[in-house]
Formats: C-alpha cells, sequence, structure tokens
C-alpha cells in the first residue's frame, strides 16, 4: 500500500487563481514605452489600449515586440513557457508564487513515492489554476523525455536522418534552457530545489538513467554556478538561446558526440580560458556597437549532456555581432549542488580575473 504523505493531502481551497500574463506583458511595455521609436510608441499603445490593428500593423508590432523582449531578457519571446514564468514571477504577489510552488512541491512528493492518482489530481489542479506557469512542471515531466533522446542519439545519432536529428538537437537545447532557467528561478530555496533533484533521480532511476542525471544535474548547476558569478560582479547577464535561423545555419558541432577535453586543468582550482566554442543555451552579456561576451562553465561545454555546440564565429557571423567566448572553470567543491550557488572566494576570483 502506498504511504500517504500529509502534505500532499492538503486542502486546494486557498489557492487563489491568478491574473493571466497579457496584463503584465502590458504593464512591462507601458514602463519601456521611451525604449520605441515614434512610430513603434503608436504600435506599442494600440496594443496596450487594445485597439484593432491592421494585418500590417500587427506584423510589424509582432517585430517589435520580439526584439524588445530578446533584448531584455535574452530569450525569445516565442519561447511562451519561459515567457510567462519570467512576467508572472515579476508581478504576482508573494503569495501566488507560494501557492503555485507548494502544488509544485505536492506533485514532487507524489513522483517520488509513485502515488499515480495523486499525481493525476494535483497535477490536473496545477495545470487548471496556473496555465501559463508550467516551467516547473515541464521541467519535471521533461527529464525522461531528455534522457530517451539523449540514449537514442548516444546509440543511434550517426545513423539518423540530418533533419531528425536536427529536430532532436532542438528539442534539448530548448529543455536545457526551460531546466536552466527553472534553477535560477528557484535557486533562492534550497529545501524545495533538493526536493526537486530527490524526484527527478527518482524518475530517472527507473528508466535505468541515474548515472545520467547525475551528470546532467552536474551540467546544470554548474552553468547556474557561472551565470550567478557574472550577475554577482555586476555585469548583467542573460540567458540566451539561439533562433530558429541561427540554429539551422549553425553547424552542429556534435557529430561524433565527444565532450570537449580541457587539458593540464587542477579541477579543484577556478580558471578561466577563451574559447571558441559555446554550447546552448549560453550566458550572454552584451555590449556596445553590436558586442557580446558568451560565457559557460567548463562543465556545460564538456558534458556529453549538452549536444549544442556552435562555433563562435559563425555563431556570431549569423546574427551580425561581434563574439567573444569565455568558458569559467568552476570547482565542484565551491558550489551548492542544489541551487549552483558559488561560494563568496569563487565570485571573488573571478571579479579579479574578468577585470583583467
Amino acid at each position: 500500500m502506498v504511504q500517504e504523505n500529509p502534505f500532499i493531502n492538503e486542502a486546494f481551497s486557498k489557492i487563489e487563481i491568478p491574473k493571466t500574463p497579457p496584463d503584465y506583458l502590458n504593464k512591462e511595455l507601458q514602463e519601456d514605452i521611451s525604449l520605441f521609436s515614434e512610430e513603434e510608441k503608436s504600435l506599442v499603445l494600440k496594443q496596450i489600449n487594445d485597439e484593432d490593428k491592421t494585418a500590417e500593423e500587427q506584423s510589424k508590432y509582432d517585430l517589435v515586440r520580439s526584439r524588445w523582449w530578446k533584448e531584455k531578457y535574452g530569450f525569445h519571446f516565442e519561447n511562451k513557457i519561459a515567457r510567462e514564468e519570467v512576467i508572472i514571477r515579476k508581478y504576482a504577489s508573494e503569495k501566488e508564487n507560494q501557492d503555485k510552488k507548494d502544488l509544485q512541491t505536492q506533485l514532487m512528493y507524489a513522483l517520488e513515492i509513485n502515488d499515480a492518482s495523486k499525481i493525476v489530481q494535483i497535477k490536473k489542479k496545477y495545470i487548471d489554476t496556473y496555465p501559463n506557469q508550467l516551467e516547473g512542471i515541464e521541467t519535471l515531466f521533461g527529464i525522461r523525455n531528455f534522457l530517451k533522446k539523449q540514449q537514442y542519439l548516444t546509440k543511434h545519432g550517426h545513423e539518423t536522418d540530418y533533419n531528425k536529428r536536427t529536430e532532436i538537437f532542438k528539442d534539448l537545447t530548448e529543455y536545457q534552457f526551460l531546466f536552466t532557467h527553472f534553477i535560477l528561478l528557484n535557486s533562492d530555496d534550497p529545501e524545495f530545489m533538493n526536493i526537486f533533484w530527490k524526484t527527478g533521480f527518482v524518475i530517472a532511476e527507473k528508466m535505468g538513467a541515474g548515472k545520467e542525471f547525475t551528470a546532467l544535474r552536474r551540467c546544470q548547476v554548474s552553468q547556474v554556478a557561472a551565470y550567478k558569478i557574472i550577475d554577482s560582479i555586476g555585469k548583467k547577464p542573460k540567458l540566451s538561446h539561439p533562433d530558429e535561423d541561427a540554429f539551422n545555419a549553425i553547424d552542429l558541432w556534435t557529430e561524433s558526440g565527444q565532450a570537449l577535453q580541457i587539458k593540464g586543468w587542477n579541477e579543484k582550482k577556478p580558471a578561466i580560458i577563451k574559447t571558441d566554442t559555446i554550447a546552448f543555451p549560453a550566458i550572454q552579456i552584451d555590449g556596445g556597437n553590436k558586442k557580446s561576451v558568451l560565457f559557460n562553465s567548463t562543465e556545460y561545454v564538456k558534458s556529453k549532456n549538452v549536444l549544442f555546440r556552435a562555433k563562435i564565429k559563425n555563431y556570431g557571423n549569423k546574427i551580425g555581432k561581434d563574439i567573444s567566448g569565455y568558458m569559467l572553470m568552476i570547482p565542484y567543491s565551491k558550489i551548492d549542488f542544489n541551487t549552483g550557488e558559488p561560494t563568496p572566494e569563487l565570485i571573488e576570483f573571478f571579479r579579479q580575473k574578468l577585470k583583467e
């Protein structure tokens, strides 16, 4: 008999139905109205005021909105799950965010003890209550699919049709973006993240992929640590994801499934090295005159969990930017493996190194 967890059985009646994202998005546009040209302003104001637009105006507005969002947040407006998670978290009340996290936690407990009826019940409640905030459960339920696709590529990638292989790479890259984004959004709650990792391991272990999940976790928290380091030294990073055109145009550095080898590095000590290869999603810092710097953790670039890598020069040519790439070599002993939080001395090391 399945053991009941009292946390799962808490009543849902106190959970409030949250507002939908469009109102928050309009608020965001209104706050940034000065960033648009006069022509763009008229389109944005029509959107905010819910006025009719011609097909041509709608098309122009869509381009303006997408460009604005990408410049502000680093990923594409079309990435609906991550977009709406960001907008809700920014404007929703503390109670709304806590209610959502409580349901996520209940769902994770149900998954951990394999209580099928509770999983269905809680998942339905979550989707009904938070239809625009699905990043958490998308990340959790995506673990199995990610590992299955990765296993498939490991065994059959060399014999798989190029178009099919590219679609799989895109799916995996999209998932890793959501995964990294999810950790960043929840890294202020170590207890919640501990439950998440335990549940993820249970899911992976049932499909014989516990070892692969452990490697995936190491990869993800190392990348989050790199983001947090860059953020802590005041560089205002974005979690960057390539758009469709750029993805299709880049040579996928995955033909042999090889991992990048780092020679001569003492893994107990931090370091930073320049690289001509970047993995996605990347940590991006924008400079003037169409210049950007892209960062990865070394673990992220060398890991076989990350199947989409690109040459810096090729990617820069495609997106029309002068790009430099760096790897942060982060000792495992200096990061929190639940949240990706780096130690203060690690932050200070990279603060001095990046000045140089």
